[in-house]
This record gives C-alpha cells, structure tokens and sequence, in this order.
C-alpha cells in the first residue's frame, strides 16, 4: 500500500537518531493507534528499530488510506477534474512523496487540502498554478507554522475567537508584542514565544510582512494582520 516504503525505512534504519528515540516513537504509535498493539512481541527488545519502522509503516499506510479515500468520496460527488493534467500529474506525486515522510496532522491536512484545491473542477488554469506554488511553501511549514498563520487569519477574519479574546490587548496599535499575545491567546497556549519562533521563518516565505522599525517601539504593517498576499490566500484554502 505505501509506495516506495521500502526505500525509505532503509534511512530509516541508518539514521542514528531514531535508534536513539525508538521507545519513543513506539509509544507514541501504539497509543494513538490501538490496532497496533499486535506489535507487542519479543521484538520489540530485541529488534526495536525494526519494530519503530513497522508502526512508521502504519502510520504512513493510515494517511495515504485517508488521502484517496477521500479522494473518491470528492470524484464520487464530482468534485474532482474528470481528466487530470500533468500539473496535477506532479502535484499527487508530490504529494505521496510528501505523505510517505509521515508529516504530523496539521501538515499531512494542509496539503492534502491544497490538492484538492488544484484538482476542483472550478479551479482555472492562472489559479492552479498558484495552488501548486503555495503546497510547495505549505510543505516547508512546521505546524506551528501553519497554526501562527490560521490563528492571524481567524483573527483578521473575526472567526471561532474565544471568550473575551484580546481583552486588555489594543489590537490597533499593531504593534508586534501585540501581535504575539493575541495569537497566542487565539491559539490557547498563551505563549507569546511559540508565535515568536514561526515569525522569522513565515517572514522568510513570504507569508507575513517584516516589522516596521520605529524606535523604540516595533509596528507592523496596516493590513490583513500582518498576512500577506500568498499568506491570506493560502489561509482562505486552509479554511475552506
């Protein structure tokens, strides 16, 4: 079912750092996915990697079921192209490779959404382009990453905020720590330096404007909360 698998648990196995953290990961898929639990033999002690590299297997084999599974319900309910081209030819192949490094939920769903993006019937020829360019951006994202530029978008957008949100916070003032402290609030964790530490990388792609440097104070840009063009776009996909 997983294309090329064996190919990849070869560096798999190679790589010292899983040897390092294999109890780690073993524990980490048997508790999210009970099926495995046949995976509870004597090779666990004896062989561990082999056994890290059977749960990465299966959790590789999971996303890709889900993938084209949905990828039938959407041609089933014709949301799909009938025939596709060869951008989109690239793209699933792309997208495989993508799956088959077992990204973490928050990566594997945006990708897979943007796919489906290039592949909707109603998605023109100038449009598709854009989709393939931004599910290449969307692949080098952590998940913090992605979740800084959906907690931006959502507040911009005024959407799924929480009770009393940005109370004490002058969302006006555009200024940076602001900008931190009402992400972090949106997301939850309150921590103002886990929105900090995408800032440099989403500047980087693109996806937010630099700061604007007014000493002593630091402001950012009067636009879509700091989302640039690329970045409001790929959000609006994302919330699709």
């Amino acid at each position: 079912m997983v294309l090329g698998f064996e190919s990849l648990t070869g560096s798999y196995m190679e790589n010292s750092e899983v040897k390092k953290t294999t109890n780690n990961v073993v524990d980490l898929g048997l508790s999210i996915l009970p099926e495995l639990s046949g995976l509870l033999t004597p090779d666990l002690v004896t062989d561990p990697v082999s056994v890290t590299v059977k749960v990465l297997s299966k959790i590789v084999e999971n996303k890709l079921i889900n993938f084209y599974s949905e990828w039938r319900e959407r041609k089933k309910d014709q949301r799909t192209k009938d025939d596709l081209e060869s951008i989109h030819v690239d793209s699933l192949a792309d997208t495989l490779t993508f799956i088959q490094g077992n990204p973490d939920e928050e990566r594997f769903n945006a990708v897979k959404k943007l796919f489906f993006k290039l592949i909707e019937p109603n998605t023109n020829n100038a449009e598709q382009l854009a989709v393939f360019e931004l599910m290449q951006i969307c692949k080098k994202l952590t998940s913090n990453d992605i979740l800084v530029l959906v907690g931006a978008f959502e507040i911009f957008e005024k959407k799924n905020l929480p009770g009393n949100f940005a109370l004490g916070l002058n969302l006006n003032s555009r200024h940076r720590n602001i900008w931190f402290a009402s992400i972090a609030q949106k997301l939850g964790h309150n921590i103002n330096s886990l929105v900090e530490f995408s800032e440099p990388h989403l500047i980087e792609l693109k996806l937010i404007s630099p700061i604007e440097e007014r000493s002593p104070l630091l402001y950012f840009p009067e636009e879509k909360f700091r989302l640039t063009d690329s970045g409001f776009k790929l959000c609006q996909i994302l919330a699709a």
